[in-house]
């Protein structure tokens, strides 16, 4: 039901709310926008909303997208409601949903896989227009989620039945959902060759649904014995073919050769997932603009500055070449030190971004319109001064630090406090007049924002907070401090003073004259994560 509206929105019978776009680059970094004449070398049409409007750095709640999503579209931490395994299913509100009581058009239409299927995230919109391999979305689930449960299965922990127990529900709701993910409009704007595998996955999984309901154990065994990368390929069957031995030779290679060109930082890997780039999600945003009165809002997630190691599609790769002349420009100005792969990837997405624009301006106008740009996370592949981190450790500036853009606000934002992701969709919402949720824990740039971020994960694969070892990073302007909680014991084990050490290359952690500035960040995670804490039988006396 759509409650009735509590502010003036209309004239003369017509509505004169703003249209919105939350657009989320993923893998964006802040060093980008840090410089505005840099930044328009490589980002011209972004620009556009950065130089008329605002531009912020904020910090993400989380180093990867799997993590971070939570907060960026239900203002949650990250481990809140048990944690991120599932995305919002268990979360008391999305933003959609705010935008959609108060007769938004709300429309989701992104390249991102983890925003397809059970999790949540279609919670609130009217149209989804996404575009993920559903392979891949498979092999997600199996790796991140179920694995663990596989190897507390193997190892003894629990037993057939409680595995069983564990596993069936969230895998038979997976395998119902990619069957049906042909109908509707989910697909309208697939590729050709997309829309072929998504046909051929979603008939297999309806053969593997019916394996479940009978032989619920066969199914545990496959997943336990099949690497989830090529699970799809026996969907509905007791156990694999001798084809088997082919495909699982060749995707050792694969696999083995993306990490040695990733040790060795080579530019491009070969990935096996189909990548739908920017360009074919936003043809079909412009579609939506030229035929929609409003008010509507967007949720728009592209992927390509991720992917941009990527060589899945070829020819996309080389039609980057076009700007690298651009790019060398930039280089030796001293305007960029990123690889050409990631800001090639960005230029292209700028230049799709572009069209979008100039379709505003045809249709509502700029001026009816409210944009907010940023990134789920930052990227190290993009440049960074250490080597590759474990997912869990990567919390330094070139992973988590992030810009927010902000075009079209009638509001003046505030120039102190920190912002985090939470504080993105918050900003967002408080700019096209949204009241928040109750349980909405995001603060807005139009606040003092927060004294500090908390960015928080389990590590990779399964967010299980009881068990897990926890990592919690607390980042001010002034200092960044990493801790993990192992059991019940909070050890910090990194600090960096950001304003003298930008690139956090040194650090103090045992530096005596910083013992007051760890124990008030304590402080802050004490506070702010005091739930999770408890739960794990914490108290400050065990501090290590």
């Amino acid at each position: 039901m759509v409650h009735k509206m509590t502010y003036d929105a209309a004239i003369d019978g017509k509505d004169i709310r703003k249209n919105g776009i939350f657009f989320i680059i993923d893998a964006l970094r802040y060093d980008i926008f840090a410089d505005p004449e840099a930044a328009r070398a490589l980002a011209p049409n972004i620009c556009v909303l950065a130089d008329q409007g605002v531009v912020r750095r904020a910090v993400a709640n989380a180093p990867a997208t799997q993590f971070v999503l939570p907060s960026l579209v239900s203002q949650t931490y990250p481990l809140d409601y048990g944690g991120y395994n599932f995305g919002i299913s268990t979360r008391p509100r999305s933003y959609a949903e705010q935008l959609q009581e108060l007769g938004y058009s709300t429309q989701m239409m992104a390249s991102c896989t983890a925003l397809g299927i059970t999790h949540g995230y279609e919670r609130g919109f009217d149209g989804l227009h996404t575009a993920q391999d559903c392979r891949l979305i498979l092999a997600h689930f199996l790796e991140r989620n179920l694995a663990y449960e596989i190897e507390r299965w193997q190892s003894g922990k629990i037993s057939d039945a409680e595995a069983i127990e564990i596993i069936s529900a969230p895998m038979e709701d997976l395998l119902t959902t990619v069957a049906r993910v042909t109908e509707g409009g989910r697909g309208r704007i697939w590729p050709q060759k997309l829309r072929a595998i998504n046909e051929l996955v979603a008939l297999r999984c309806s053969s593997e649904l019916d394996l479940l309901q009978r032989e619920p154990l066969i199914v545990l065994k496959k997943i336990n014995s099949i690497p989830p990368i090529l699970y799809w390929r026996y969907l509905g069957k007791v156990r694999p073919g001798p084809s088997y031995i082919w495909y699982r030779l060749k995707e050792a290679i694969r696999w083995r050769t993306v990490n040695l060109l990733a040790k060795f930082e080579f530019p491009f890997l070969p990935l096996l997932h189909f990548e739908t780039k920017a360009h074919e999600i936003m043809d079909g945003v412009c579609e939506f603009v030229r035929n929609s009165e409003g008010p509507w809002s967007i949720h728009l997630h592209l992927m390509d500055v991720h992917d941009f190691r990527s060589v899945a599609r070829p020819m996309h790769v080389v039609q980057r070449l076009r700007y690298l002349p651009r790019w060398l420009k930039a280089r030796a100005r001293g305007q960029t030190d990123r690889r050409f792969g990631y800001d090639s990837a960005l230029m292209f997405l700028d230049q799709e971004f572009g069209k979008l624009l100039t379709t505003l301006r045809e249709t509502c106008g700029l001026n009816k319109v409210v944009v907010l740009v940023t990134g789920d996370h930052a990227y190290h592949d993009a440049g960074s001064p250490r080597p590759k981190q474990n997912i869990a450790f990567r919390t330094h500036f070139e992973d988590i630090d992030i810009p927010m853009i902000l075009f079209g606000a009638d509001r003046v934002i505030s120039d102190t406090g920190m912002i985090d992701s939470m504080g993105m969709n918050a900003t967002y919402l408080e700019a096209l007049d949204i009241p928040a949720h109750e349980s909405f824990k995001g603060r807005s740039a139009f606040t003092d924002g927060r004294d500090a971020i908390i960015s928080e994960s389990a590590g990779s694969g399964n967010s299980d907070i009881e068990n897990k070892d926890l990592y919690f990073t607390v980042s001010t302007d002034e200092y960044r401090m990493m801790s993990v909680l192992k059991g019940s014991e909070l050890s910090v084990f990194k600090l960096y003073d950001r304003s003298e050490d930008p690139k956090e290359l040194n650090n103090i952690v045992d530096d005596p004259d910083k013992a007051q500035i760890i124990k008030t960040f304590i402080g802050y995670i004490e506070r702010e994560r005091g739930e999770i804490l408890s739960l794990r039988g914490y108290s400050s006396t065990t501090l290590t």
